[in-house]
């Protein structure tokens, strides 16, 4: 009687159809339900989501299907559908990612693009990024600038370690120097770029995110103050020592935060070119600084 009772419960998930159609009832409170639940099948099944849709009457395996409704589960709770996975897409990369490091975003990859057409000015340059988390920037320049030299700088030491595989695993990890450390603290030597994707989330724009993004990625990489600026004021403000001459920086920042990075990073140097660079839904995304002699008269 109890076998028959579970069974009515938890219906058998016998074909891809099946599953699909449960996991969508399961996740209705969840957002891009129905992509996620093709995603965890496909996981699952090691399979495209082009091969879930020309064969929706696959069978499903006991031990896939309990894989399956464990994953689920888990995503109705929130957790995000790339730590479930354990990989994300980042330009034409597929990195590991965790707990441990922020989940990289799409627009995160205008920061990889301003970085590399800035290094188009030296022939060997010296790149840094700060906050590394799991390596997406520093790889992605590594693989574009094969003549450069790259740190990557973290203070967690767990996000450097899954950093470190996600460099091995593109080949990359004998030209990434990965440090660790406060911002610019561990930085050895002089760079020709600074790029970071830093926190830029104010404490009350936290409390309003998405349950996936505020319950489970980690918190350091997300708030940096009341303002959301704290950490790319701190960034900015000890940055001239360690950039060469007529260096750049590369800095990520949140979408009302253009103007405001912009006076900040005149305030601390002066004489800079100073550009808030929008993303493709026309949001401010970057604001870059470029050292630059004799650039009086760029302020707008």
């Amino acid at each position: 009687m109890y076998s028959n009772a579970t069974e009515r419960l938890e219906p058998l998930l016998r074909t891809v159809d099946q599953a699909l159609l449960w996991a969508n009832e399961q996740l209705a409170e969840t957002s891009e339900a129905p992509l996620a639940a093709r995603m965890l099948l496909a996981h699952v099944l090691d399979c495209s989501l082009t091969a879930l849709f020309a064969h929706p009457e696959r069978v499903l395996s006991s031990p896939q299907e309990h894989t399956y409704r464990t994953l689920v589960a888990r995503r109705a709770r929130q957790e995000p559908v790339a730590y479930l996975l354990g990989h994300r897409p980042f330009l034409d990369m597929d990195l590991l990612v965790d707990r441990r490091v922020l989940i990289p975003r799409h627009q995160t990859e205008h920061l990889v693009e301003q970085a590399v057409e800035m290094a188009s000015h030296w022939p060997s340059p010296r790149l840094a990024d700060i906050g590394t988390g799991s390596g997406a920037i520093a790889i992605g320049l590594a693989l574009r600038l094969p003549a450069a030299r790259i740190w990557a700088i973290d203070r967690s030491a767990d996000a450097l370690a899954l950093a470190r595989l996600n460099a091995e695993r593109y080949g990359v990890s004998a030209r990434i120097a990965f440090l660790q450390g406060d911002l610019l603290t561990s930085l050895p030597e002089p760079v020709e770029i600074i790029v970071a994707n830093l926190p830029y989330v104010s404490e009350a724009e936290f409390a309003a995110l998405p349950p996936d993004i505020r319950l489970y990625e980690p918190r350091e990489a997300l708030v940096a103050g009341p303002d959301g600026l704290e950490a790319i004021r701190a960034l900015l403000t000890t940055a001239e020592p360690h950039l060469a001459h007529e260096g750049v920086l590369v800095l990520e920042i949140g979408a009302s935060q253009g103007a405001a990075a912009r006076e900040w990073a005149w305030r601390v140097f002066p004489d800079a070119r100073v550009d808030v660079i929008a993303d493709d839904a026309h949001l401010d995304r970057i604001v870059r600084v470029q050292t630059v002699a004799d650039n009086r008269g760029w302020h707008e």
